[in-house]
């Protein structure tokens, strides 16, 4: 009776995507320009989960 499943969210742009895809991750959505870093620089948030079965 542990976790299936790991969730994560990561900000896009910054190569994390591939990353944790390498690591076994998959991506299962995006919100576009949900971050801003700063005036004129808005970044996906990456959702992103990890099966532990």
């Amino acid at each position: 009776m542990g976790p299936e499943q790991l969730r994560l969210a990561a900000r896009g742009g910054a190569g994390l995507e591939q990353f944790y895809g390498r690591l076994g991750w998959k991506e299962i959505g995006r919100w576009p320009e949900a971050l801003r870093l700063a005036v004129g620089d808005d970044r996906d948030e990456v959702l992103m989960v990890l099966s532990l079965l």
